[in-house]
């Protein structure tokens, strides 16, 4: 199993127990990510520091 998907397993398990799950990632991974009952899939962009 690789990285990706074991990250996906623990957020799976966390969200099954009930704990609170975000997904902080590029809007183009967000879309092409399948979802997960339970967790919460935020945009971000940190691709560069701001004020730069």
């Amino acid at each position: 199993m690789g990285p990706a998907r074991r990250r996906a397993a623990t957020a799976a398990t966390l969200a099954g127990e009930g704990a609170r799950v975000y997904a902080v990632d590029l809007a183009q991974s967000i879309d092409k990510a399948a979802r997960i009952p339970g967790v919460e899939y935020v945009e971000a962009d940190v691709t560069t520091p701001d004020g730069e």
